[in-house]
């Protein structure tokens, strides 16, 4: 198979049959995956491969649209979103920030350099200031935020958030 040049390689996602033919794309690192290490790790192009196999892992997507890998560790199977494995394995996280955006909107692009750790109000701006999310949307909703660290936000509207 011939390699590809860099342009085309801008154009290279997971819908492409190059993107697991390819053993390294040109300047992919690869990290470990916490939880995972010497199982599978995780490159910056958010490709996942099984270093069991040796191979690069076809992704599923979800209902919201964001690929996801299933990974294995002693006989338990746990389904994991690919922009949060590469966002942990590559993108420090000093203010401890709860979830991961696309900064392009596109859910797919999962390269290291299209993720940036948000706040849930920091998301939620972004994705009104993309045109992702309309204003039309229920913004007197009232709710809560439950954070990975169990804390709980209460909010007035979605508005309030913002």
């Amino acid at each position: 198979m011939e390699f590809p040049t860099f342009d085309e390689l801008l154009d290279i996602d997971y819908t492409d049959p190059r993107w697991y033919e390819l053993d390294n794309l040109p300047n992919e690192e690869w990290g470990d995956i916490n939880g995972y290490e010497g199982g599978y790790c995780i490159s910056n192009y958010g490709r996942v491969k099984s270093l069991k196999t040796n191979i690069i892992m076809h992704p599923g997507k979800d209902s919201n649209g964001y690929l996801f890998v299933q990974l294995y560790s002693n006989g338990i199977s746990k389904h994991h979103s690919i922009h949060v494995l590469v966002c942990r394995a590559f993108t420090p996280n000093p203010e401890n920030k709860p979830t991961v955006n696309h900064e392009d909107g596109i859910k797919t692009n999962n390269k290291a350099y299209n993720l940036k750790w948000m706040t849930y109000p920091e998301q939620l701006e972004h994705s009104f200031r993309m045109g992702l999310r309309s204003h039309q949307c229920n913004i007197q909703r009232k709710g809560c935020i439950i954070y990975p660290n169990n804390n709980i936000e209460y909010f007035d509207s979605l508005l309030s958030l913002a």
